[in-house]
């Protein structure tokens, strides 16, 4: 613990007081612990608005919602291999990339019309592969969800 002076009635005092016991002035640790915490407080703030940003960005893309819904089924699939055919997995990721066609068929946007033309090549790449093998390989399955989560 140091003494240094205090700037309104120049006793000696202590670096670690808030404010002079003599005159009731404030020191500069006390002004630069507030100012710190206003700091600190302005710095979380503006963190948690850019990550809430970010967060309603990402969900509010409808291509994430249908991807999501497309490895879920993928994902299903995998795990229940004997209550789903082959047949009925194509069709569904089928019925999913015509529900996404017609929700945004008139969007301009380049990177909806290749998300939809890649979930149609997966879900008749499916039923070419089904064709031949009557369970298609977990690793196929999970080359379909990498190429879905690429979009």
């Amino acid at each position: 613990m140091a003494l240094v002076k205090c700037k309104e009635c120049g006793k000696e005092i202590s670096n670690q007081a808030a404010t002079c016991p003599n005159c009731g002035a404030k020191t500069e640790t006390s002004i630069k612990k507030k100012h710190n915490i206003f700091v600190s407080i302005c710095i979380i703030t503006v963190i948690i608005m850019i990550l809430l940003c970010v967060y309603f960005i990402h969900t509010s893309n409808p291509i994430n919602k249908y991807k999501h819904e497309a490895i879920s089924i993928l994902e299903q699939y995998k795990q229940d291999k004997d209550l789903i055919t082959i047949k009925e997995l194509s069709q569904q990721l089928e019925d999913l990339q015509h529900e996404f066609d017609k929700q945004y068929k008139y969007n301009d946007n380049l990177s909806y019309s290749i998300f939809s033309n890649g979930l149609g090549v997966i879900s008749s790449s499916i039923s070419i592969d089904g064709r031949y093998d009557s369970n298609l390989s977990n690793a196929k399955i999970d080359e379909y969800i990498k190429q879905l989560q690429q979009y």
